[in-house]
């Protein structure tokens, strides 16, 4: 596609202006000082939602903290500390001493990230790190954290002893575990950690390495703080700023930066700008992350909307409405009906419910190839963003199905889902800021949904 002289001066001074909104401004601040964590992802990051190679580094940095045996000589400090958290009446002690009977190993007993053992307080630690994914299920389990507690409670039984567990759900905005005998915890709660450690312990500790330590525990601890900033961002400004053929241009930027095309776009964007900017493909990568990064908080309205729109499409569909019931993955998929397939001509003929709390539908391809996504959001925004056309059986370094294009047909959070309407099979349209009407699901189906779809089915054509 062309773009002329204006197109790429008005989108240049829409991402200078973005520049300045609070969180991205903090956002960059926190990356430009000298930290570890940056310098590791320098040259190479996808953009600022890492990777899955970084979750990983994340979990060594984790093992590293709580292994009482590691060079920082902090004992079990971490973990006693994480422990009374999560735990206030655990008579768990701490032990600044090393000890050989204390093991903290990663990616260990059937893959959980950071496994915590101390043999001579009969306890026992499981922690899963999830960043930017969800836990998902594993081969006869409906979910991972099912598969490491059997694993746990098959090393305890070998043990002999009478260890006590607990298992640990860490991720950066404290989300609920499937499982409730997983606790969920926080970057937050991390960062609160690594600081009272630091100011206790370290700030006036006369250990010759006490300073190298500090700042391998302050880098991590600006990098979790950079990680909630990324997703807990406001992205109001992209949402009234950028038209959908410019969130299609910064998807091409975005390629292109990743070496995936040719940098004739970025080049020109660059030459505008002049030297004085250098913020420019960040900035790309932040706007990039308003299309990957949705809101999936759960919200009932959205999940039984998503769940009426699923049984209209499938032809025997296994999922109900009851949203407290769980599904296999298996359970999720169902073919299209076959005379919406002929009605509307379409190219995909098998729909999927997202897993975790079924707010999201994939619509796919007969080989599973592409898949048209909508979802909706925690707020009963539907939908959530534009319809997406992915690449569903491909994915990028950090793990995500790759968004071809966005339809323009149905903006995001035209309509918002209330439980009780919907529960009636109707939806709010919003008109304006202040101003909503009653339509019928049926309504949004026909008028808005399959514009949208049908736009995006073009696309196979």
């Amino acid at each position: 596609m062309t773009y002329n002289s204006r197109f790429y001066q008005d989108y240049l001074e829409k991402l200078q202006g973005f520049k300045q909104v609070n969180w991205v401004k903090n956002y960059l601040d926190l990356k430009s000082r000298p930290n570890f964590w940056t310098i590791l992802e320098y040259g190479q990051i996808a953009s600022s939602r890492q990777r899955s190679s970084h979750e990983i580094r994340y979990s060594k940095m984790i093992r590293w903290l709580f292994d009482a045996n590691e060079n920082h000589n902090l004992g079990n400090v971490f973990a006693t500390k994480l422990i009374k958290r999560i735990d206030n009446q655990s008579n768990y002690q701490l032990d600044l001493a090393k000890n050989k009977q204390i093991k903290a190993i990663a990616e260990s007993l059937e893959d959980i990230d950071i496994f915590y053992s101390d043999l001579n307080q009969e306890v026992c630690l499981a922690i899963e790190l999830k960043q930017f994914t969800t836990e998902h299920e594993s081969t006869g389990f409906d979910s991972q954290l099912d598969k490491y507690e059997e694993a746990v409670k098959s090393y305890i039984n070998k043990k002999g002893k009478n260890i006590k567990p607990f298992y640990v759900y860490l991720t950066p905005l404290k989300e609920q575990p499937t499982n409730p005998n997983w606790y969920a915890v926080g970057y937050q709660e991390l960062i609160e950690i690594i600081t009272e450690v630091n100011d206790e312990y370290l700030v006036n500790s006369s250990d010759i390495y006490a300073a190298d330590i500090i700042k391998i525990i302050t880098d991590f601890k600006d990098d979790l703080q950079r990680s909630m900033d990324v997703l807990q961002k406001d992205t109001s400004y992209v949402t009234k700023n950028f038209s959908k053929e410019e969130l299609d241009f910064t998807i091409l930027l975005n390629q292109e930066i990743m070496g995936e095309e040719e940098t004739e776009h970025m080049n020109k964007l660059k030459a505008l700008a002049g030297d004085s900017e250098t913020d420019l493909e960040e900035l790309v990568f932040l706007i990039n992350e308003y299309i990957y990064n949705q809101d999936h908080t759960p919200n009932d309205g959205v999940r039984l909307l998503i769940r009426k729109l699923y049984q209209y499409l499938a032809e025997e569909p296994k999922v109900d409405l009851n949203l407290d019931r769980k599904y296999r993955k298996e359970e999720r998929f169902a073919k299209i009906k076959p005379e919406i397939i002929r009605q509307y001509n379409l190219n995909f003929s098998k729909i999927e419910l997202t897993g975790g709390k079924g707010q999201g539908i994939h619509l796919l391809t007969e080989d599973e190839s592409r898949s048209i996504y909508f979802s909706g959001d925690s707020k009963g925004r539907f939908p959530n963003t534009r319809l997406q056309l992915l690449a569903y059986s491909d994915r990028t370094d950090r793990g995500k199905k790759p968004v071809l294009t966005m339809s323009d047909k149905l903006s995001g959070g035209l309509y918002t889902a209330d439980y009780n309407l919907v529960e009636n099979d109707q939806i709010y349209r919003n008109l304006s800021k202040d101003e909503v009407e009653i339509k019928s699901i049926a309504d949004l189906i026909k008028n808005d949904l399959f514009e949208a779809i049908k736009d995006l089915n073009t696309h196979l054509n």
